[in-house]
C-alpha cells in the first residue's frame, strides 16, 4: 500500500485538482505572508515571490538578478557577508534579524530564514530565503523589555518586600526591601534560606499557606510571624500567590510582605488607651462611692481606738482600720485610671534616685530569693517632670513583677545552676527621652496572655493574691507623665518592660538643706485654740455623723446639712467659721454651693474646706482649687489630716 504522505502521493493529489506538481513550490511561495526568494551560490536572486514588492517596495522583476545584500542598509550589510560565508562553507544557517532599506528610503526590521538547496550528490546549488516583517514584533519586544525594566525598577524601589520562591521555600529573587525587612546583607544569603524553617516562626503557618495557595483559596492578605536574622520576631502582612511552571517544574510563589509590627503596637496602644478611657467615668464613680463609706469606717475606727477596750476588741478595731486602709489602697489604684493625663504633682524628679531607692527597698526581698540585680544606669543624671511617689510606684510594680516571675522558676534554675537575674538599665536618646528597661530571665509570658497584661484586674496569680491592677497602674502613670510603656517577652528567655519618658534639663541649683521634722502630739492632746462653728455638708449621713462626733469631742459646735439647698437655708440665718463641703452632691455640687454661699452677708468671713472621694488629682478637685478654697480633704482621711485642715484653716 502506498504511503499517503509520500512525495509521489502529494504530487498526484495536486495533479488531481489541476495544480501541476512542478508548480507546487511556486504556489506555496506565493501564498505565504512573507517574501520568498531563491538565490544561487553567489547570492544572486533567481526568483522572488510577489510579496517582495509589499515588503521591499520593489517589484519581483527588479529584485531578480540583484545581490540579496543590495536591499540591506549599510549597517546591516556585514550580516549579509557573514551569512554568505556561512552558506558557502555549508554551515547550518541561523535566523538573521536585520534592518531592510526599502526602495523609498524607509527602513524596517525583518527576519530572514535560509535553507540550502542540494542536488542528488548533496552539493549545495543554491538557497531559499523566507523574509518576514518584524517591525511590530520588534516594537512589541522593545515595549516588553521597557515594561520589564520599569517593573524591575519599581520592584527594586518598593518599600514592601517582594520575592519569588520555589514552593515558597527557596528564594529565587528578592528586592532590597525584603533584605532590610529580614535583616540580611545580600540576596545570596536570602537564597540560601529555607523559608519554612529560617523565616516562618511557626512552620505550621507556612504549610497552611502553601496548601491554601495550591487550592487557589488564598485571595486575601494574611498575617504571619516571621523571624529576622537577629532572632527578633516581626508581624508581617503577606500577599501570596502560586504560579504554575509551564514546563512542568516546581510551582513558584510570588510574595509581597509588609512589616506591620509597629502598626500592631500602635493599634494595641490605641486599643489599650481606649479601654482605659472607657473605664474612666465608671472607676471615678466607683472610687467616690467607696471612699465615702471608707471615710466613715476609717474615721470611726480611729475614734473608737482612742478609748479603752479589752485586748480582743482592740484587735478587732485595729483590724477594721487596717482593712479599711487596704481598701483605700485599692481605691487609689482605681483612681489612677480616672486621672489619666493629670499628674497629681509636678516636680523635678531624679529618675536614677527613684530607681536606686526602689532597688534598695527591695534588696532584702530579692537577695533572699537568690535574685542578682544588675543596674546599668546612664552616666549622667536623668531628670523628669512629674510625681516622685507615683514614679516610685511604677518602678516598684515592675521590680515586684519581675521578682515574682523569677520566683516561679527558682526551683528549675537551681537544678541547672542558672542564676536568676534582674537587669535595670537607662538610656538617653537624641530626642531628649530616657528609656528605662526592667528585664528578667524568667519563664516569659505566653503570647496568648501578653496582650492582656495591661487590662485592669487581669492576673495570673492565685485568687486572693494581688488585685491585677499593678501593670494597669504602671500604664496609667507612665501615660499621664507623657511617656509610653511596652513589653517584649519570649517563652523560656524572660521578659523586658520598657518605659520611655521625656526628660528635662538637670537643675542648676544648690542642693537642698536637709531638715528634720519633729513629730507633733496626737489630736486628742492638741489645743484647739478656740471653739469653732462648723457646718458639715455631705449627702452621706455616716460622714456627717463621724465629723459631728469627732469635732464635737474637740469642743467645736457642729451643724449638718444633707444637700446644698439645705445648707444655703441654714447659712442665710447662721454665721459659720468653717464649712466642710463635699464636692459631689445631688442637685447642687459643692463648687456651686460655695459660689452661692460667698454671696451671703452671713458668710463673709467663712473659711471653706472641700472634700471628695475622687482624690487630689480629679477634675472636680481641680475646680475646687480654682475657687481658692481654704483647704482640701481627699477621702478617706485621717483625723490628724482633719484637725490640721479644719483648725489651721481658721488660724491663718
Amino acid at each position: 500500500m502506498t504511503d499517503p504522505g509520500s512525495p509521489r502521493n502529494t504530487t498526484a493529489a495536486f495533479d488531481a485538482i489541476g495544480v501541476p506538481g512542478r508548480d507546487l513550490s511556486r504556489l506555496l511561495a506565493e501564498t505565504l505572508d512573507a517574501s520568498v526568494a531563491v538565490l544561487d551560490r553567489t547570492g544572486i536572486v533567481t526568483y522572488a515571490s510577489s510579496y517582495c514588492e509589499e515588503l521591499f517596495g520593489v517589484t519581483p522583476d527588479r529584485y531578480v538578478g540583484a545581490h540579496f545584500a543590495s536591499l540591506m542598509s549599510v549597517r546591516a550589510r556585514p550580516i549579509a557577508t557573514e551569512l554568505l560565508e556561512q552558506m558557502t562553507r555549508g554551515e547550518r544557517l541561523p535566523i538573521a534579524t536585520w534592518l531592510l532599506r526599502r526602495d523609498d528610503g524607509s527602513q524596517l526590521w525583518v527576519e530572514t530564514r535560509v535553507s540550502m538547496i542540494r542536488d542528488a550528490d548533496g552539493t549545495v546549488t543554491g538557497y531559499i530565503t523566507v523574509t518576514r516583517d518584524m517591525s511590530e514584533r520588534r516594537l512589541a519586544q522593545q515595549m516588553l523589555m521597557r515594561t520589564r525594566a520599569n517593573y524591575d525598577a519599581l520592584v527594586r524601589r518598593a518599600v514592601y518586600g517582594v520575592y519569588r520562591a520555589v514552593r515558597n521555600v527557596r528564594i529565587l529573587d528578592a528586592n532590597p526591601a525584603l533584605l532590610e525587612l529580614l535583616g540580611y546583607d545580600t540576596r545570596e544569603e536570602l537564597m540560601a534560606l529555607d523559608l519554612s524553617v529560617d523565616v516562618y516562626a511557626d512552620r505550621s503557618n507556612h504549610e497552611w499557606l502553601v496548601r491554601m495557595a495550591q487550592r487557589g483559596e488564598l485571595d486575601d492578605l494574611v498575617e504571619v510571624t516571621w523571624r529576622r536574622r537577629d532572632g527578633e520576631l516581626i508581624d508581617v502582612r503577606l500577599s501570596l500567590r502560586m504560579v504554575e511552571d509551564d514546563a512542568g517544574g516546581s510551582p513558584v510563589f510570588e510574595g509581597i510582605a509588609e512589616d506591620v509590627t509597629e502598626r500592631h503596637r500602635g493599634d494595641e496602644h490605641l486599643r489599650r488607651s481606649e479601654r482605659m478611657a472607657s473605664l474612666e467615668h465608671m472607676l471615678a464613680g466607683v472610687a467616690h462611692e467607696l471612699n465615702n463609706p471608707l471615710a466613715a469606717i476609717s474615721g470611726f475606727s480611729q475614734l473608737l481606738l482612742r478609748g479603752t477596750w479589752p485586748v480582743e476588741d482592740r484587735k478587732a478595731l485595729e483590724t477594721i482600720g487596717r482593712e479599711a486602709r487596704r481598701a483605700e489602697r485599692v481605691v487609689r489604684d482605681l483612681l489612677t485610671f480616672a486621672r489619666q493625663g493629670n499628674v497629681t504633682r509636678s516636680e523635678l524628679v531624679d529618675l536614677h534616685g527613684v530607681i536606686r531607692h526602689i532597688v534598695d527597698t527591695q534588696h532584702h526581698a530579692l537577695s533572699t530569693r537568690g535574685v542578682r540585680v544588675l543596674m546599668m544606669l546612664a552616666p549622667t543624671p536623668v531628670y523628669v517632670q512629674g510625681d516622685t511617689a507615683r514614679l516610685e510606684q511604677v518602678m516598684l510594680n515592675l521590680v515586684a513583677n519581675a521578682r515574682q516571675a523569677l520566683e516561679a522558676v527558682r526551683g528549675e534554675r537551681a537544678m541547672v545552676q542558672a542564676p536568676l537575674e534582674l537587669r535595670i538599665t537607662t538610656e538617653i536618646d537624641a530626642e531628649a527621652h530616657v528609656t528605662v528597661r526592667v528585664a528578667d530571665n524568667g519563664a516569659g509570658i505566653s503570647p496568648s496572655l501578653l496582650g492582656r497584661i495591661w487590662d485592669p484586674f487581669f492576673t495570673t496569680k492565685e485568687e486572693g493574691v494581688g488585685t491585677g491592677l499593678g501593670l494597669s497602674v504602671v500604664h496609667s502613670i507612665v501615660t499621664e507623665h507623657g511617656g509610653v510603656v511596652d513589653v517584649h517577652s519570649e517563652m523560656g528567655r524572660g521578659t523586658e518592660f520598657t518605659v520611655r519618658l521625656p526628660t528635662v534639663n538637670a537643675p542648676d541649683v544648690e542642693p537642698p538643706v536637709v531638715t528634720v521634722d519633729i513629730a507633733l502630739p496626737g489630736p486628742e492632746n492638741t489645743p484647739i485654740g478656740r471653739a469653732l462653728d462648723v457646718l458639715v455638708v455631705d449627702d452621706e449621713a455616716a460622714i456627717i455623723s463621724f465629723l459631728t462626733r469627732f469635732l464635737t469631742s474637740r469642743g467645736h459646735a457642729v451643724v449638718g446639712a444633707s444637700d446644698g439647698m439645705h445648707a444655703l437655708r441654714i447659712a442665710e440665718q447662721v454665721t459659720f467659721d468653717v464649712v466642710i463641703c463635699d464636692l459631689y452632691m445631688p442637685e447642687m455640687d459643692g463648687v456651686e454651693l460655695i459660689r452661692r454661699m460667698r454671696m451671703l452677708p452671713t458668710c463673709s468671713g467663712t473659711r471653706y474646706v472641700m472634700s471628695s472621694g475622687d482624690g487630689p488629682g480629679s477634675l472636680m478637685m481641680g475646680r475646687a482649687a480654682a475657687l481658692d478654697a481654704d483647704g482640701l480633704l481627699a477621702k478617706p482621711y485621717t483625723i490628724d489630716e482633719l484637725v490640721r485642715v479644719v483648725e489651721e484653716t481658721v488660724k491663718r
